[in-house]
């Protein structure tokens, strides 16, 4: 009987109990694959993140969010449904880059653009970044984080 070691992926808050339980470990000689109950989990940078930085800027929010992340045809996608933001890659890497150049475009072309140019949606756009994000200099907050640590 051939053992199907293809990753699970969960999506929501599923029961405990359907969750994948289980994890490959090694491929034992007889062909059997030995598994065990997984003892940790990786850290999710995608939780309560407070500050993203895109070149030489820092985009510093005013209370964490969360990204919604998913896979889905061999891609990662990174979503922020508030502010409508949803960015694909090949790796969670590219992803989450992705994502924050888009966050870069919002800011520059909607949130700093003079609201007698926007159109009624961009507006409430506008509005919507300007309430949860302050754009600051990458340079000055690594320092501030610096002290604080």
């Amino acid at each position: 009987m051939a053992s199907n070691l293809q990753p699970v992926a969960t999506i929501g808050n599923m029961h405990r109990f359907l969750r994948p339980m289980l994890q490959v470990v090694e491929r034992a000689r007889k062909s059997a694959v030995r598994v065990t109950r997984p003892r940790t989990t990786a850290k999710n940078v995608t939780k309560s993140i407070k500050y993203l930085f895109y070149r030489n800027e820092a985009f510093c929010l005013r209370r964490a969010i969360t990204l919604k992340t998913s896979r889905q045809g061999g891609f990662w996608m990174y979503s922020y449904n508030p502010l409508g933001i949803t960015a694909y890659g090949r790796t969670k890497e590219e992803s989450l880059s992705a994502f924050v150049m888009e966050l870069s475009s919002a800011w520059h072309r909607i949130a700093q653009a003079p609201d007698d140019k926007l159109a009624p949606d961009a507006l409430e756009l506008k509005r919507k970044l300007t309430s949860r994000i302050i754009s600051r200099p990458k340079r000055e907050v690594l320092s501030e984080l610096d002290q604080d640590a």
